[in-house]
């Protein structure tokens, strides 16, 4: 499926040069513009979740919580995923709901 290729090809090739796209594309049998939409696509989505969620609803930023518990809230969500403004972006939605939300989550992993 184009978009699981692309999405391997941009985890490989972070930062790629657009011949070196472009070439990719063809020795794959895709058409570079089919790619390049995908690509589009995936950069919209990626817009779209760093700039929605409820913390965003609120006006919920960095400089509005405990560093402590983004902190942790930040190496939590390290777990799911790579990108660390996601890390970030998932931490203060969480924050959002309570201000505490890892520190309650930490309290509740140490009972088990």
């Amino acid at each position: 499926m184009l978009k699981d290729d692309v999405v391997f090809f941009l985890k490989v090739h972070p930062d790629p040069e657009d011949e070196m796209l472009h070439t990719w594309a063809e020795e794959n049998g895709y058409d570079v513009h089919e790619v390049e939409t995908e690509i589009y696509k995936l950069a919209t989505k990626y817009v779209a979740f760093l700039t929605g969620g409820q913390a965003n609803e609120i006006g919920l930023s960095e400089e509005d919580v405990d560093p402590d518990e983004l902190e942790i809230g930040i190496d939590i969500e390290s777990e799911h995923v790579d990108d660390e403004e996601m890390q970030k972006r998932m931490a203060l939605d969480h924050l959002a709901e309570n201000e505490f939300y890892y520190s309650l989550l930490q309290k509740l992993v140490e009972k088990e």
